[in-house]
């Protein structure tokens, strides 16, 4: 099961790693990114959740959403 969601990690991780920059980093680039707070895998391994959290400009403070999908 840990392998498993080690490779699910991996795998959404490679595709940015090959990606150049477009421009220097700026704070509202630090602002826009998503952090991905929590995750866990159902007991038969069929499913992932994770929590994202991101910054709300309009608010001043971050939201988390949770989202669930399947493995296969």
């Amino acid at each position: 099961m840990y392998r498993r969601m080690m490779i699910l990690a991996l795998i959404a991780v490679i595709p940015a790693a090959g990606q150049q920059r477009s421009h220097d980093v700026t704070i509202e680039d630090y602002f826009t990114l998503a952090a991905v707070t929590e995750i866990a895998m159902s007991p038969d391994g069929s499913q992932v959740a994770y929590a994202d959290s991101r910054w709300r400009q309009a608010t001043n403070d971050r939201k988390a959403d949770l989202w669930v999908v399947a493995t296969a």
